[in-house]
């Protein structure tokens, strides 16, 4: 991860409010059990593969990239960077949203699941990259624009997680056995990003 999202899909108004809890001493252990479930289920380390708010993230390469590079994390909303190394041990962009610089003639198909992009056929990726680790960095932004976008049924799922986690906060604890809501863990399945 280049920069991780600095906002949360729940607040903990909302969290209160699914919870029935009206004093303002929770407030705490609330927002630390939104924080908990995120990263339960958020990209790049989460179990549910997607993004859920905007963040920028790298995909690095440790070889020569194939002809379609498959970006983790959808949804993506933007290519910032593509940087290559050269024999050198040198960095160069031949991709930058913001310069503009595109010597690839980028494409894209970033609403697919997962996305993906590729240089244009008659140019391909410089040949001029150097192996190991390192060859290819892609920085790109990856996450729902606000948490009004993220889907309900996202929403719904971390509401509950939220509240095991608040009325069980011994649940991380090792050798402590607490029943999961394995039902709530379903409705994500669709959701789940599978390559």
């Amino acid at each position: 991860m280049a920069t991780p999202a600095t906002a949360l899909p729940l607040t903990v108004a909302e969290a209160k409010a699914h919870l029935r809890i009206e004093q303002d001493a929770e407030d705490p252990k609330l927002e630390e059990a939104i924080e908990v479930a995120v990263d339960e289920i958020a990209s790049p380390n989460g179990w549910l593969g997607r993004s859920i708010m905007p963040q920028t993230l790298r995909l690095t390469l440790d070889a020569y990239p194939p002809r379609v590079l498959y970006l983790p994390g959808p949804p993506v909303t933007e290519v910032k960077t593509i940087k290559v190394r050269e024999d050198d041990d040198t960095f160069t962009t031949i991709y930058d949203a913001d310069a503009p610089t595109d010597t690839i003639n980028l494409q894209s198909d970033l609403t697919a699941v997962p996305p993906y992009i590729w240089p244009d056929d008659d140019i391909g990726w410089p040949g001029d990259i150097k192996y190991g680790p390192d060859s290819m960095q892609v920085e790109y932004i990856a996450g729902y624009a606000t948490a009004d976008d993220v889907p309900k049924v996202i929403q719904r799922w971390l509401l509950m997680r939220v509240g095991e986690l608040y009325r069980d906060p011994e649940a991380s604890l090792l050798g402590v056995k607490v029943e999961r809501l394995s039902h709530a863990d379903r409705m994500l399945d669709g959701w789940r990003v599978r390559r």
